[in-house]
C-alpha cells in the first residue's frame, strides 16, 4: 500500500514552483548531488530493502520454544485435591487455611487457557467477604469492593505480541523450585532472615551479631545457591556485585535531568515496623485487601539498609534507578559549561560504537571515532533513552508471560502461611525434611518472637506470635504470580542495554557510603586493592533492584537469579534485530551476568558469543548500496 504526501495548502508568494522534483540527486564530477531526496536508494530500493530487514529480523523474532514448569499445580492434586497449595493464589477468596477456593482458581485457569477477556471478568475476588473497608464519604456502596479490593495484575499481557526482539513466548525460563524441594526451604529461610535484618546498615553487615548468625544458619542448608558469607550477604553473583560497598554508587549520586535534579536522597518508611504479622491479617491480604503504608519518615535519607532499598522498588516504575544511571552516565562532570543543573560522570561511550559522547573529556575518549559527527537518533543520548524505555515494557511482556501463563509460582507470604498452619498442626504439607528441620530449630523462633512483638505494639490483630513471613509492604506482594520477577527482569534488560553504551572498564573513583542514619554520605575505604567500575556498578544496581524485593518479602532467590537472566535475553534480543538498521560501522560487545562476552554487528550471526575480551574493534557496516 501506497502512502502519498498529503498535498499542501500554501499562500501563492510560498508555492515553490515549477522545478522542484523528487527524482534522485544527480551528480557529475563538477557538480554537487542536488534535488530533495539524497541517499543511495530509490523510494523503491528502499522499500525492498526495509522489507528485508523487517523479514530477517522477524525470523530472527519468531522461535518455537516449550516452557516447562515445576508441575506443583498437577502433581499435587493427588494428595490435594483442588487445593492447589504450590500455585500463586492471592486475591481470589481462600478458606481458613489460606487455601483458594479451587473453583474460582479454576475460572482463572480457564480465562488464561482461552486468553478470553470477558472470562477474567467472571473470575471471583476475595477481599468483600473477609474484610470490612472503610469507605470515605460520598462513595457508594455498590463501590464498596473497589475501593479497598486489589485487583489482578494485567494477566492478559501475557498473550500480547512484540514487533521487535524476541517474541514474548520464544523466551524461557527454567522451572522454578518446587514446592517440596530443599531449595524452596533454602530460599524462605533466607527470606526470613532478610525480613529480620531489613534495618541493619549495610556498612554493618561484616561485625553486625545478626548478619553473623545469618551467614552462619544459611550455610548449613543443602541447596542454596547464595552467597553465605556476613560481608556479601543477600548480594548478587554478577561480575563486580560483590566488590565494594553494597549499594551501586548509581544509586547515592543526584541526578542531572537537564534543568533539574533528581535528588540521591528517597523518602523511606520508618524502621522497625513489617506488616502482614497477624494471622487474620495475612488471610485479609490473601484474599486481595488493600493496606495502607501509612507509617512514613518525612526525613529524606539515602539508602541505608534493606528497609529503604525495599521501599525504593515499592514505588519506583522499574525503570527509574537506570534511567537515572543512564542520565548520570551522559552528563558532564562539569556542570557549567552549558548551566545543568548538576554534575553527571560523564562516561565515554563503548570503545567500539561510532561516536564519542561529547559529555566526556577529551583525554579520556577513545580513537577512532568520528571526528566530524555525534551521535543523536542514533548512538546518542536519545537513542539511548529510548532504548532503555521501549526495552523496558518487552522485558515486561516476556516475564508476565512467565508469570501467568507457564508458571504460577506461589509468593513467599503464601509458603510462610503454609508454614505456620503446619507448625500449629492446623494443616500438613510435603516439606523437604531435612531444611524444614533446620528451618524450625533456627529462624523459626526469631521470628515468631519478633511477630508476637509487632502485633503487640503496632497491629490491630493482637493474636499473639505466628510463623508468617514479615513484610516490609502493608499489602504484601502484588497480585501477580512470583516467578519471574518484574524488576529483576526489566534490571537485567535496563543493565544490558547500559554496558553495551558504556565502556564498562572506566574507573568510578572516589565512592561513598551514607552514614547509619542516611543523612549524609562519607568516603568509603575500601580494604586492599578494591577497583569500582562501570561495568561492575551497573551490574550492583542490577542486583540491589531486584533482590531488594525479595527484602521486602515478596520474591525468591531464583526469582531474581533467573529473572535477570531473561531480560538480558531480551535486551540482547532487540539489539540483534536493530543490528541491520543503521548506517555507521559499530560493533557492540559486553560481558553477561555469567561472565561469558557477547559481539553484535552488523551482517552477523546475532549474538556472538566469544572467550574473553574480543579485543580489537571489528567494526562493520550494513550495505545500504542500492543501484550498484
Amino acid at each position: 500500500m501506497a502512502f502519498p504526501c498529503p498535498p499542501r495548502s500554501l499562500p501563492a508568494a510560498c508555492n515553490p514552483g515549477p522545478g522542484c522534483t523528487t527524482d534522485p540527486p544527480t551528480s557529475t564530477a563538477s557538480s554537487c548531488p542536488t534535488g530533495c531526496e539524497l541517499g543511495p536508494c530509490s523510494p523503491e530500493e528502499r522499500a525492498d530493502l526495509s522489507r528485508a530487514v523487517r523479514a530477517a529480523a522477524t525470523n530472527e523474532s519468531v522461535s518455537p520454544r516449550s516452557h516447562p514448569c515445576n508441575c506443583d499445580e498437577i502433581e499435587f492434586q493427588t494428595s490435594f485435591p483442588n487445593r492447589f497449595i504450590g500455585s500463586f493464589t492471592k486475591g481470589l477468596p481462600h478458606n481458613a487455611l489460606g487455601e483458594v477456593i479451587g473453583a474460582e482458581y479454576c475460572k482463572l485457569l480457564s480465562a488464561l487457557a482461552t486468553a478470553n477477556p470477558l472470562l477474567f471478568e467472571g473470575v471471583a475476588l476475595g477481599c468483600c467477604p473477609s474484610c470490612t473497608p472503610t469507605i470515605p464519604s460520598g462513595v457508594p456502596s455498590a463501590l464498596e469492593c473497589r475501593v479497598r479490593r486489589r485487583t489482578l495484575d494485567d494477566p492478559q499481557s501475557a498473550f500480547a505480541f512484540d514487533l521487535e526482539g524476541f517474541d514474548s513466548h520464544a523466551l524461557c525460563l527454567p522451572p522454578a523450585p518446587k514446592f517440596n524441594s530443599a531449595e524452596e526451604i533454602s530460599e524462605i529461610a533466607e527470606n526470613y532472615w532478610m525480613s529480620l535484618a531489613r534495618d541493619v546498615p549495610y556498612t554493618q553487615y561484616a561485625t553486625d551479631p545478626l548478619i553473623n548468625a545469618a551467614a552462619a544458619d544459611l550455610a548449613g542448608y543443602s541447596c542454596i545457591f547464595a552467597p553465605t558469607d556476613a560481608p556479601n550477604l543477600f548480594r548478587g553473583f554478577s561480575p563486580g556485585s560483590q566488590v565494594g560497598p553494597y549499594v551501586s554508587q548509581f544509586m547515592y549520586m543526584d541526578t542531572p535531568y537537564g534543568a533539574q535534579l533528581i535528588p540521591g536522597r528517597i523518602r523511606t518508611v520508618q524502621p522497625g515496623i513489617d506488616y502482614v504479622t497477624a494471622y487474620k491479617e495475612w488471610l485479609a491480604v490473601q484474599d486481595g485487601c488493600d493496606r495502607e503504608q501509612s507509617a512514613c519518615d518525612d526525613v529524606p535519607r539515602y539508602i541505608r539498609n534493606g528497609r529503604d532499598f525495599g521501599q525504593f522498588v515499592h514505588v519506583d516504575l522499574t525503570f527509574n534507578a537506570f534511567l537515572n544511571a543512564g542520565l548520570q552516565l551522559l552528563s558532564p562532570d562539569e556542570p557549567l559549561r552549558r548551566c545543568e543543573a548538576g554534575p553527571g560522570r560523564a562516561v565515554e561511550f563503548a570503545r567500539c560504537l561510532p561516536y564519542v559522547n561529547p559529555a566526556t573529556p577529551f583525554e579520556q575518549q577513545f580513537p577512532g571515532k568520528s571526528a566530524n559527527q555525534n551521535g543523536f537518533a542514533t548512538f546518542g543520548p536519545p537513542h539511548l533513552v529510548s532504548l532503555l524505555l521501549e526495552t523496558m515494557n518487552r522485558a515486561l511482556k516476556a516475564v508476565w508471560y512467565e508469570k501467568w501463563a507457564v508458571h504460577r509460582r506461589l509468593r513467599p507470604e503464601e509458603f510462610g502461611g503454609r508454614i505456620h498452619n503446619q507448625i500449629i498442626g492446623a494443616a500438613a504439607y510435603p516439606f523437604h525434611a531435612a531444611n524444614f528441620a533446620r528451618l524450625q530449630t533456627t529462624i523459626l523462633p526469631l521470628i515468631f518472637n519478633h511477630n508476637l512483638q509487632q502485633n503487640a505494639n503496632l497491629r490491630r490483630f493482637p493474636e499473639g506470635g505466628t510463623y508468617l513471613l514479615p513484610q516490609a509492604f502493608a499489602e504484601g506482594s502484588p497480585i501477580h504470580p512470583s516467578y519471574g520477577a518484574g524488576h529483576a527482569t526489566v534490571a537485567g534488560a535496563l543493565g544490558t542495554i547500559l554496558k553495551a553504551f558504556f565502556a564498562g572498564e572506566h574507573l568510578i573513583l572516589n565512592p561513598v557510603v551514607p552514614t547509619d542514619d542516611g543523612t549524609a554520605l562519607t568516603a568509603f575505604n575500601p580494604s586492599g586493592d578494591t577497583v569500582l567500575t562501570v561495568e561492575g556498578e551497573i551490574n550492583k544496581l542490577v542486583d540491589n533492584i531486584g533482590l531488594s524485593r525479595n527484602f521486602a518479602g515478596v520474591h525468591w532467590r531464583s526469582d531474581h537469579t533467573e529473572s535477570i537472566r531473561l531480560g538480558e535475553a531480551v535486551a540482547i534480543s532487540i539489539l540483534c534485530n536493530q543490528r541491520n538498521t543503521y548506517n555507521e560501522s559499530y560493533e557492540i560487545r559486553f560481558r553477561r551476568f555469567d561472565g561469558t562476552f557477547v559481539r553484535i554487528r552488523p551482517g552477523q550471526v546475532c549474538p556472538e558469543t566469544v572467550e574473553g575480551d574480543p579485543g580489537t574493534c571489528q567494526r562493520t557496516r550494513t550495505s545500504f548500496l542500492c543501484t550498484g
